[in-house]
């Protein structure tokens, strides 16, 4: 019987990540980093295809066998959504892979760094004329995270402006706001750290030392993922000021 065929390697895919520390989704453990997972694992979904998928009456007396290709989103809660057939077979085969993948119970979804994330798969259906011999019918699949993740401070966009508020310290002989911007660029490491730190336009030394100081010593970011791999990723900041606090342009 022909296996799922997954197509990237999960080390190289985790490569960087901890994956040492645990958190519990619904009762269920699982470890900080993995894949959207059908339950009781690979061999349980391949029985639901190998059991469930049957090529159709108008498919068999046409003398039709073929693939249907289907891209498909396992959200956050494990739901299936955004399903999209990217090669139609026609003759009732193209309703009866997407009916099959509808009739699924819930995933066990994917997780990033302790927090759940949408995951992308593309499935291969095989249709024959031999009224789809379950041995001959595994289906092969794909799946990354949706999307490539950019690189992130915290957890909401507001997190990265707080940051600096509490960080920048304004130069004490400057009494008003000034009414230029700041603009400084910026590489995230793969661990997440901050370096390489460019000021593309400054506003005098006082202005431009401490934001490259509260730049350099930053807490580490969550960092760009390109399947599920962290890479590095550079970031331009636009800096204005209002009651001498830093405001993200």
């Amino acid at each position: 019987m022909k296996r799922i065929l997954i197509l990237f390697n999960l080390i190289a895919a985790l490569a960087g990540h901890s994956i040492a520390q645990e958190t519990t989704l619904e009762g269920v453990k699982v470890s900080e980093d993995t894949l959207a997972a059908y339950p009781g694992g690979e061999q349980a979904f391949d029985q639901y295809i190998l059991t469930g998928l049957r090529t159709t009456k108008a498919a068999l007396a046409a003398n039709v066998s073929g693939n249907v290709v289907i891209k498909f989103v396992i959200d956050e809660n494990g739901r299936l959504g955004d399903v999209f057939i990217t090669k139609k077979l026609g003759y009732g085969c193209d309703e009866q892979a997407v009916g099959l993948l509808r009739r699924m119970p819930l995933w066990q979804p994917g997780v990033i760094n302790g927090k759940r994330v949408k995951t992308r798969l593309e499935k291969v259906f095989h249709f024959y004329t031999d009224n789809m011999l379950a041995a001959d019918n595994a289906a092969e699949f794909s799946r990354d995270m949706l999307p490539a993740g950019p690189s992130r401070f915290g957890t909401q966009e507001q997190d990265l402006e707080k940051y600096l508020q509490a960080n920048f310290v304004y130069p004490a002989g400057v009494q008003q706001d000034v009414a230029d911007v700041l603009v400084i660029r910026f590489r995230i490491a793969p661990n997440g750290a901050t370096d390489n730190v460019q000021l593309i336009t400054g506003l005098g030394d006082a202005f431009d030392q401490e934001a490259i100081r509260v730049i350099k010593t930053m807490p580490a970011w969550q960092p760009k993922l390109a399947d599920f791999k962290p890479v590095e990723d550079y970031r331009e900041l636009v800096i204005g000021f209002k009651n001498r606090k830093p405001l993200i342009r």
